[in-house]
């Protein structure tokens, strides 16, 4: 048992200083310096060679993004077709 113990606590320890070494190595960097977009649910490629990415939002638009030019371009908007879970409209700012 006290084997077991040892054994977890120097695991524990192990993990923790690696854990603290990976958080002070890392950055952000904003994606899209410019570009705001309002509650984001899915980012994806268009698979198709362009570069071109698309940002989903909760409220019902999608929008392609082409990070060359750092610009995007709405692609659907079923906004007035997007309702909450309560069944009532989603607003642009939720």
């Amino acid at each position: 048992m006290r084997r077991t113990t040892v054994c977890s606590a120097v695991l524990l320890a192990v993990l923790l200083a690696a854990g603290a070494r990976a958080q002070t190595t890392g950055a952000l960097e904003t994606a899209f310096p410019g570009l705001t977009f309002v509650q984001p649910i899915e980012l994806t490629h268009a698979g198709d060679g362009s570069g071109l990415v698309y940002v989903a939002e909760k409220a019902g638009r999608v929008r392609a993004v082409n990070p060359a030019t750092n610009t995007a371009a709405a692609v659907l908007d079923i906004t007035g077709l997007v309702r909450d879970k309560d069944g009532q409209k989603m607003s642009k700012s939720k």
